[in-house]
Protein backbone atom coordinates (compact mmCIF):
# COMPACT_ATOMS: atom_id res chain seq x y z
CA UNK A 1 0.00 0.00 0.00
CA UNK A 2 0.62 3.70 0.20
CA UNK A 3 3.07 3.29 3.72
CA UNK A 4 4.49 -0.15 2.57
CA UNK A 5 5.36 1.10 -0.70
CA UNK A 6 8.08 3.56 0.85
CA UNK A 7 9.32 1.11 3.76
CA UNK A 8 10.54 -1.13 1.38
CA UNK A 9 12.36 1.74 -0.93
CA UNK A 10 13.68 3.22 2.62
CA UNK A 11 14.47 -0.01 3.76
CA UNK A 12 16.40 -1.61 0.98
CA UNK A 13 18.40 2.28 0.72
CA UNK A 14 19.39 1.86 4.00
CA UNK A 15 20.97 -1.93 3.22
CA UNK A 16 18.20 -4.21 4.79
CA UNK A 17 16.97 -7.33 4.00
CA UNK A 18 13.69 -6.93 2.95
CA UNK A 19 10.54 -9.40 3.41
CA UNK A 20 6.85 -8.16 1.85
CA UNK A 21 3.66 -9.60 2.29
CA UNK A 22 0.87 -8.91 -0.45
CA UNK A 23 -1.27 -10.84 -2.64
CA UNK A 24 -0.02 -13.11 -5.40
CA UNK A 25 -1.37 -9.99 -8.00
CA UNK A 26 1.02 -7.93 -6.05
CA UNK A 27 3.93 -10.15 -6.29
CA UNK A 28 5.39 -8.20 -9.08
CA UNK A 29 5.09 -5.03 -7.48
CA UNK A 30 6.48 -6.01 -4.70
CA UNK A 31 9.70 -7.05 -6.49
CA UNK A 32 9.57 -3.67 -8.75
CA UNK A 33 9.83 -2.27 -5.69
CA UNK A 34 12.90 -3.97 -4.73
CA UNK A 35 11.89 -6.85 -1.74
CA UNK A 36 14.07 -9.87 -1.33
CA UNK A 37 11.06 -12.13 -0.81
CA UNK A 38 7.85 -12.09 -1.28
CA UNK A 39 4.72 -13.68 0.95
CA UNK A 40 1.44 -14.17 -0.82
CA UNK A 41 -0.50 -13.72 2.67
CA UNK A 42 -3.52 -15.77 0.69
CA UNK A 43 -1.28 -19.01 0.96
CA UNK A 44 0.87 -18.38 4.12
CA UNK A 45 0.81 -17.15 7.43
CA UNK A 46 4.00 -14.93 7.45
CA UNK A 47 5.49 -16.95 10.77
CA UNK A 48 5.04 -20.22 8.53
CA UNK A 49 7.66 -18.67 6.24
CA UNK A 50 9.95 -16.45 8.72
CA UNK A 51 10.39 -16.67 12.66
CA UNK A 52 13.95 -14.29 12.75
CA UNK A 53 12.57 -11.08 11.58
CA UNK A 54 14.28 -7.65 13.40
CA UNK A 55 11.85 -5.56 12.67
CA UNK A 56 8.54 -6.25 11.33
CA UNK A 57 6.07 -3.25 10.07
CA UNK A 58 2.56 -4.78 10.37
CA UNK A 59 0.61 -2.72 7.87
CA UNK A 60 -1.54 -5.16 6.46
CA UNK A 61 -4.94 -5.88 8.53
CA UNK A 62 -4.75 -9.26 6.39
CA UNK A 63 -1.54 -10.30 8.90
CA UNK A 64 -2.43 -11.24 12.35
CA UNK A 65 -0.89 -9.77 14.52
CA UNK A 66 0.04 -12.49 16.56
CA UNK A 67 1.39 -14.12 13.53
CA UNK A 68 3.47 -10.83 13.09
CA UNK A 69 5.03 -10.83 16.50
CA UNK A 70 5.96 -14.93 15.82
CA UNK A 71 8.12 -13.89 12.96
CA UNK A 72 10.10 -11.39 14.57
CA UNK A 73 13.18 -13.10 16.75
CA UNK A 74 13.64 -12.46 20.40
CA UNK A 75 14.25 -8.87 20.98
CA UNK A 76 12.90 -8.06 18.14
CA UNK A 77 10.50 -5.61 17.17
CA UNK A 78 6.68 -5.16 15.77
CA UNK A 79 5.23 -1.63 14.70
CA UNK A 80 1.80 -1.68 13.55
CA UNK A 81 -0.07 0.89 11.63
CA UNK A 82 -3.51 -1.21 12.37
CA UNK A 83 -5.20 0.69 15.27
CA UNK A 84 -6.81 -3.05 16.47
CA UNK A 85 -3.41 -4.03 17.82
CA UNK A 86 -3.85 -1.70 20.67
CA UNK A 87 -2.25 -4.20 23.34
CA UNK A 88 0.27 -4.86 21.04
CA UNK A 89 3.04 -3.27 23.81
CA UNK A 90 2.15 -6.25 25.97
CA UNK A 91 1.89 -9.17 23.76
CA UNK A 92 5.00 -8.13 22.73
CA UNK A 93 6.40 -7.43 26.55
CA UNK A 94 5.85 -11.02 27.15
CA UNK A 95 7.75 -12.65 24.35
CA UNK A 96 10.86 -10.75 25.41
CA UNK A 97 10.06 -8.41 21.75
CA UNK A 98 9.00 -4.97 21.64
CA UNK A 99 5.93 -4.15 19.91
CA UNK A 100 4.49 -0.46 19.23
CA UNK A 101 1.08 1.04 18.08
CA UNK A 102 2.22 4.03 15.35
CA UNK A 103 -0.70 5.98 14.23
CA UNK A 104 0.95 8.38 11.08
CA UNK A 105 0.84 11.89 12.21
CA UNK A 106 1.73 14.95 10.21
CA UNK A 107 5.16 16.65 11.37
CA UNK A 108 6.71 18.60 8.89
CA UNK A 109 10.82 17.72 9.65
CA UNK A 110 9.23 13.58 8.69
CA UNK A 111 7.73 15.24 5.70
CA UNK A 112 11.04 17.16 4.60
CA UNK A 113 13.23 13.69 4.96
CA UNK A 114 10.46 12.04 2.71
CA UNK A 115 10.41 15.38 0.10
CA UNK A 116 14.08 14.83 -0.16
CA UNK A 117 14.36 11.21 -0.79
CA UNK A 118 11.50 11.42 -3.90
CA UNK A 119 13.13 14.86 -5.26
CA UNK A 120 16.98 12.91 -5.32
CA UNK A 121 14.83 9.80 -6.73
CA UNK A 122 16.03 7.41 -3.67
CA UNK A 123 12.44 6.17 -3.67
CA UNK A 124 9.68 6.82 -6.28
CA UNK A 125 6.19 7.39 -5.38
CA UNK A 126 3.59 4.70 -7.51
CA UNK A 127 0.49 6.44 -8.04
CA UNK A 128 -2.26 3.85 -8.77
CA UNK A 129 -4.99 6.30 -9.67
CA UNK A 130 -5.77 9.65 -9.70
CA UNK A 131 -8.96 11.52 -9.03
CA UNK A 132 -10.12 14.87 -9.94
CA UNK A 133 -11.27 16.87 -6.11
CA UNK A 134 -14.60 16.39 -7.07
CA UNK A 135 -14.35 12.77 -6.93
CA UNK A 136 -12.22 12.50 -3.75
CA UNK A 137 -15.56 10.23 -2.16
CA UNK A 138 -14.63 8.04 -5.08
CA UNK A 139 -11.18 8.10 -4.16
CA UNK A 140 -11.46 7.73 -0.57
CA UNK A 141 -13.82 4.08 -1.42
CA UNK A 142 -11.01 3.29 -3.00
CA UNK A 143 -8.84 3.16 -0.46
CA UNK A 144 -10.87 2.13 1.99
CA UNK A 145 -10.70 -1.00 -0.32
CA UNK A 146 -7.28 -1.75 1.10
CA UNK A 147 -5.88 -2.97 -1.99
CA UNK A 148 -4.24 0.08 -3.42
CA UNK A 149 -1.09 -0.68 -4.65
CA UNK A 150 0.88 2.53 -4.21
CA UNK A 151 -0.99 5.83 -3.54
CA UNK A 152 -4.08 7.39 -4.64
CA UNK A 153 -4.30 11.06 -5.18
CA UNK A 154 -6.14 14.22 -5.75
CA UNK A 155 -5.72 16.42 -8.19
CA UNK A 156 -7.01 20.04 -8.76
CA UNK A 157 -7.29 21.72 -11.78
Amino acid sequence: GGVGHYAVQIAKNKGAEVIGTASAAKGGFLQQLGVDQHVDYNQHNIDEVVQDADLLLHGAAAVDVDKALNAVQEGGSVISLIPTASDLEDRARQQGKSGKLMMVQPNGRDMQALAELLRSGEIVSHIEAAYPLREAQKAHQHLEEGHTKGKAVLTVS
